[in-house]
């Protein structure tokens, strides 16, 4: 069934009078992607992606219920190993990208980083702007949302068996600098401070850690497809939500798909709150107009946006999604393949860069033969003496 979601895209998209391009223009997915799910060449099978598609081309009923089928069938033809069935989501072992390509726990585009995870000091950080806590129903609906979230991911985690039978390592790596902000504008430091170059190399282990300790709240997580960037957002929103961790002044993490974002046609505030609307209506209450809740929690900072997917965005978009968000001053975290937001921060007529504001930014790094050697037993439960006796015969 895989092979044949491409076909039946093609097929719609034709019928549609549509180019790959002017499908792009209507539907916010890059032509890049849609010539990579029309070939073959891409397991990256996001289900609201294929919707968004499916809205663009308006396809008849009939249609709708012939990709639901593709879809469902795609689903099933997945590997139930760690990173397998994950909600219409393409992963492989370790399971990891959201919706991207992968293999056994998917790293690819990165050397090797070190073991530990280490932060800048305190007294050299400018905290970021404090947030007054919500309080009243304001308050109720944020923990709400923290509980939620929190339930949904560890559901996630389950269902994709990250854990089973321990998560394959996703290494970290710092950026070139050629592509993020200064050291001293991403810790938030006075003029005239001196700062020492950030180390952001670890694994997913001790990422909220990491995260708390970057003055600004701004993180730019880079990796090829199937390298684990949607993993290390769920671990880093999982971390921020720890039950002993997590304060009222503490904004509520929540991943966003950027890919649906249309900086042309919503401001960002505005295109989180009705995503927030969208998937958690009961937000929508409160004293005034509708969406009231969801509106407060976004304009007083009580959430952080993890954006996940902007190389999904339609090329011509993300540049000015960039220049969106450094319009604002909100803590964000936002994951991306690093070619897709490199050629994104540099202009294509001089080559100047401008990245996303304040923003500390890793890479994802390459799984290691050792890595693979060590976890496939205990992944298979095959110890070296069943295989032998599996290969000698009676």
């Amino acid at each position: 069934m895989a092979d044949e979601l491409g076909p039946l895209l093609r097929e719609l998209r034709e019928r549609a009078g549509l180019s790959q391009l002017r499908l792009e223009e209507r539907s916010g997915v890059s032509a890049t992607h849609i010539s990579r799910l029309e070939t073959g060449k891409s397991r990256n099978v996001r289900r609201d992606t294929v919707n968004r598609l499916l809205d663009a081309m308006d396809p008849t009923t009939e249609d709708r219920r012939r990709m639901a089928s593709v879809l469902t069938e795609l689903d099933g033809d997945r590997p139930a190993g760690p990173g397998g069935p994950d909600g219409g989501r393409s992963a492989g072992p370790g399971g990891v990208d959201g919706g991207r390509s992968a293999g056994p726990g998917g790293v690819d585009g990165g050397g090797p980083a070190g073991p530990g995870a280490s932060t800048p000091p305190p007294a050299e950080i400018r905290q970021r702007r404090t947030v007054r806590p919500a309080s009243g129903p304001l308050s109720e609906a944020a923990d709400q949302l923290a509980a939620e979230t929190r339930r949904r991911w560890q559901r996630e985690e389950e269902q994709r068996l990250v854990l089973d039978p321990y998560p394959l390592p996703v290494r970290r790596r710092s950026v070139s600098a050629t592509i993020t902000d200064l050291d001293a504008n991403i810790r938030r430091l006075p003029p005239g401070a001196v700062a020492a170059p950030l180390d952001l190399s670890g694994d997913q282990h001790g990422i909220g850690d990491l995260y708390r300790g970057i003055g600004s709240g701004r993180l730019v997580v880079l990796g090829q497809a199937g390298s684990g960037k949607s993993v290390l957002a769920m671990r880093l929103v999982l971390d921020l939500l720890q039950d002993d961790g997590r304060t009222g002044a503490d904004p509520v993490p929540v991943i966003f798909d950027i890919g649906s974002w249309d900086p042309t046609a919503h401001t960002l505030r505005g295109w989180l709150t009705g995503r927030l609307l969208r998937d958690h209506p009961y937000l929508a209450g409160g004293s005034s107009p509708v969406g009231a809740a969801a509106a407060a929690l976004v304009d007083d900072g009580h959430i952080l946006p993890v954006l996940d997917g902007f190389d999904e965005m339609a090329e011509g978009l993300r540049r000015r999604a960039l220049e969106e968000l450094n319009r604002t001053s909100l803590p964000l975290v936002l994951t991306s393949r690093p070619d897709e937001y490199a050629a994104a921060v540099r202009s294509a007529t001089d080559g100047t860069v401008t990245p996303l504001k304040w923003a500390a930014a890793v890479e994802l790094a390459e799984i290691t033969p050792a890595d693979l050697l060590e976890y496939m037993p205990r992944a298979t439960r095959s110890p070296p003496w069943r295989r032998t006796a599996r290969g000698t015969g009676p």
